[in-house]
């Protein structure tokens, strides 16, 4: 009993030794995030080794050193933190502190790729289109940007664009082209390059009308729950910021996702609830949101791993209902 009492209080240790690193990291407080991340990293925690690697990476901290970035981030990559194993792709692909070596690249890409980290999976299409690390092949680059492009990334859904009005590895399709430039947020994309499409004409400002009208809005929405999120006097009202965030969240804003997520974790506004926070983190982290993928490995060390599998769920129907009714 007093072995699983010491037990259970060494995790709670370990785990709020991490929520302050994240914290400090995120603050700009260096000094103390490497101070907290560092017995972390060298006891096998990846997010604190892959943390260590960011900052030995961008000089945060400590001297930049890109030896000792490598170094974290191979220890991390190698225990399968998608993240690390994407910096160590980039590391070799651009020959930071090793030299470039694009088969060593396309190893590292391939291993987060097949996570699902959408920042991989374009590099790959990128590598293969290129002829780097590999005999050059439309089709795989194909494969891999489209797998990138369907997680809404737009640099993937250019690329297939580009391939739709170049012909390489698929039929010219101009109507194919513009499809997928309009999800990148480029809809002037074929007229840009001259291309006529069947489309009314003024459906390009249209939907570049729309797209700074949502954004302008979600802005809004944050700046609301923002003033009702921060004393002053006696404004502070958690609910109403929750109410503010929560309409920002449901249009796909990872500021307010992760915003939304942290108030469930602290009870701020609502009973503490690991489950829903976790959900939104995740929704967050699916946008490549580093703050968010650090913010749900918090959450998840205070979880079951039954309220684990629960909130994984809702995450998945969450998005199937494009963020609606998701609380």
């Amino acid at each position: 009993m007093l072995l699983a009492l010491a037990v259970l209080c060494a995790h709670g240790a370990y785990a709020d030794d991490f929520e302050d690193g994240v914290e400090a990291y995120w603050s700009g407080d260096y000094a103390t995030a490497l101070a907290k991340h560092r017995p972390l990293a060298q006891s096998g925690n990846t997010r604190s080794q892959y943390r260590l690697g960011v900052m030995y990476a961008h000089g945060q901290g400590v001297r930049r050193d890109d030896q000792e970035a490598l170094r974290w981030y191979r220890l991390a990559a190698e225990q399968g933190e998608a993240w690390a194993q994407f910096s160590l792709g980039t590391m070799y692909a651009q020959g930071w502190g090793v030299p470039r070596d694009y088969k060593a690249a396309m190893r590292w890409y391939r291993l987060s790729a097949e996570q699902g980290d959408a920042r991989a999976q374009y590099q790959l299409g990128a590598m293969y289109a290129r002829g780097e690390g590999a005999r050059r092949d439309y089709k795989e680059a194909r494969r891999w940007y489209l797998l990138a492009a369907e997680q809404d990334f737009a640099d993937a859904q250019e690329s297939l664009a580009v391939m739709y009005v170049t012909g390489e590895g698929v039929r010219q399709d101009a109507n194919e082209a513009q499809h997928w430039y309009r999800l990148a947020g480029m809809p002037q994309g074929m007229h840009a390059l001259g291309y006529r499409i069947p489309e009314d004409p003024f459906e390009a400002i249209r939907l570049i009308r729309l797209s700074l009208e949502r954004d302008d809005q979600n802005a809004r929405y944050n700046k609301q729950g923002d003033l009702h999120n921060k004393p002053r006097g006696n404004l502070q009202d958690y609910k109403e910021a929750m109410r503010w965030y929560r309409l920002a969240a449901e249009q796909g804003d990872a500021l307010a996702q992760i915003t939304l997520g942290m108030m469930y974790y602290k009870g701020q506004g609502t009973p503490k609830d690991y489950v829903h926070a976790y959900l939104w983190e995740t929704l967050a982290a699916a946008q490549w949101n580093e703050r968010a993928v650090d913010n749900r490995a918090i959450v998840a060390s205070k979880m079951m791993p039954s309220q684990l599998e629960q909130a994984k769920t809702l995450a998945r129907e969450c998005v199937a209902r494009n963020f609606k009714s998701c609380d």
